[in-house]
Parts: structure tokens; C-alpha cells; sequence
């Protein structure tokens, strides 16, 4: 329980920073060109993108006994940017 609690703890804080510069930005948009809820739903797309991700690597890790410095060199980073770049083409798409 006390390991669970300490990930918690470590996504929490990892969090802070990103949030801070989120918060600044949106404070120095003042003519207001990106509505705050664009900007809500691209931070939900890369949450759910950082979790595909992470499910498809750790299938990668645990079912294809990969090795997990070969998992970090090459498929993981390409994973997670082919999941964050869905997003993109969706947004592209809609316009």
C-alpha cells in the first residue's frame, strides 16, 4: 500500500510544474485565443495517450518479454508519440 501511495505522491509532484507553466500561460493569453476548454480537452487527449501508452508498453514488456532498455531505444517512444499524434490528426481533420 505505502508503494502505491508513494507513485501517488511522485505522479503528484511531477504534475506541479507542468501545471504552473499551464496556468502561466493561460494568464499571459490576454486576448484570450485558446478557450480554456481546448485546452481541457488536449490535456484529457494526452492523458489518455500517456495511458495507451503505457498499457501498450507494458504488454510489450510483460507479453513480448522484451527487455526493457530495447523497449526504451526504440517502440516505447514511437508509441507514445503515434498515440499523442492521433489527437493532432483528429484536430486537423475537424477543421
Amino acid at each position: 500500500m505505502s508503494n502505491v501511495i508513494g507513485i501517488v505522491i511522485a505522479i503528484a509532484i511531477g504534475l506541479v510544474p507542468v501545471a504552473l507553466f499551464l496556468v502561466g500561460l493561460m494568464l499571459m493569453d490576454s486576448y484570450k485565443l485558446v478557450q480554456r476548454s481546448a485546452i481541457l480537452r488536449s490535456i484529457g487527449a494526452g492523458c489518455l495517450a500517456a495511458l495507451a501508452a503505457y498499457v501498450a508498453n507494458r504488454m510489450l514488456l510483460d507479453l513480448a518479454h522484451m527487455p526493457p532498455e530495447l523497449l526504451s531505444r526504440g517502440p516505447a517512444p514511437l508509441i507514445e508519440e503515434t498515440f499523442k499524434a492521433v489527437f493532432v490528426i483528429m484536430l486537423i481533420r475537424a477543421q
